[in-house]
C-alpha cells in the first residue's frame, strides 16, 4: 500500500510539474509576441478610420472612434490576425486606443508585416 502512495504522489508531482513548465513557456511566448508587436509603428498615407476597441473576429459592427489624417504615426500595441481580417490596436497622438483594420484606409507598417 506505501508503494501505491508513493507512486500516486509521484505521478500527481510529475503532472503538476508539467502543467506548470507548458503554462510558463506558453505565456513566455505570449509575452515575446506582444512585445515584437510594440516594435511596429503605423505611418497614414491617406483618411483611415480607427475603430473603438480592439477589434474582434467577425471585423463588422465596429464603432468609429476617429479618422486619423495623412502623415500621422501611429503606435501599434498589438497585432491580431482573426479569421476574417486582422487589426492593429494603436494609440493615437492625444492618447486614446482604437484599432485599425488592414485594408481599411491606407496606412504603411514598420517592419512590415509577414
Amino acid at each position: 500500500m506505501e508503494h501505491i502512495k508513493r507512486t500516486f504522489g509521484f505521478v500527481v508531482r510529475f503532472i503538476v510539474t508539467i502543467t506548470v513548465i507548458v503554462g510558463a513557456l506558453t505565456l513566455a511566448s505570449w509575452g515575446w509576441d506582444v512585445r515584437n508587436d510594440a516594435k511596429h509603428t503605423v505611418t497614414v498615407n491617406s483618411s483611415t478610420p480607427v475603430f473603438m476597441g480592439s477589434g474582434d473576429e467577425a471585423c463588422t459592427d465596429k464603432q468609429m472612434l476617429t479618422t486619423v489624417r495623412p502623415s500621422i504615426q501611429l503606435k501599434v500595441l498589438r497585432i491580431r490576425y482573426w479569421k476574417n481580417c486582422a487589426t492593429l490596436n494603436v494609440i493615437l497622438p492625444d492618447s486614446r486606443q482604437g484599432y485599425i483594420v488592414i485594408g481599411e484606409g491606407g496606412f504603411s507598417v514598420n517592419p512590415p508585416l509577414p
